[in-house]
């Protein structure tokens, strides 16, 4: 069996490789997306310049990790992930990078919301999976701050890698990605 390897600064995470019709979805923070064959792809690791570097077939292509809004895995090919049109009001709130970014083994997420509204602040693995539910239910309008320890739902430490902090306020949703070193 193939694996996919993937290396975060000095941690090593292995995905199995099960069919050729398996595939990686890198979205880019405009909405568009690029695939590649997972059988195609040898590694995927990331340089001190900010960069993903896919390793596939003979050559290599560098993603600059700011650029990059998420990457899926879509072991049917059936384009479930492909992003949908989405429409931002940033007048509604803003979602600060979080601070530090890399980080271990906490980080703050800071936002403002403009208004009041319906909120929903959750950290969201590389597959799309809900890790932990930070914020649900009505916010006034003002600053707020969290930290995340880098632990999921259970309390238990996540392993190192990239996660998402997504804010949905009022079904507007923007995301950031955070590094989790270990």
């Amino acid at each position: 069996m193939k694996n996919l390897i993937v290396i975060f600064i000095g941690v090593l995470l292995s995905f199995p490789a099960l069919n050729a019709e398996e595939v990686i979805l890198i979205h880019d923070t405009d909405g568009g997306f690029e695939s590649h064959n997972i059988d195609d792809i040898s590694k995927i690791d990331f340089s001190e310049n900010d960069t993903m570097i896919v390793h596939h077939l003979d050559q290599q292509t560098e993603y600059p990790l700011d650029e990059v809004s998420k990457i899926t895995y879509d072991p049917d090919l059936n384009w479930i992930n492909e992003p949908a049109e989405t429409i931002t009001q940033p007048e509604t709130f803003i979602l600060y990078q979080a601070y530090p970014n890399p980080f271990n083994p906490s980080t703050t997420i800071s936002y403002q919301l403009r208004a009041a509204g319906m909120v929903k602040l959750a950290v969201i693995d590389i597959n799309g999976r809900i890790v932990k539910s930070l914020v649900s239910g009505r916010q006034t309008g003002g600053s707020y701050s969290f930290e995340w320890q880098g632990d999921n739902r259970s309390g238990q430490s996540v392993a190192a890698g990239i996660y998402f902090c997504s804010l949905s306020v009022d079904n507007v949703s923007q995301s950031r990605k955070m590094l989790l070193l270990k």
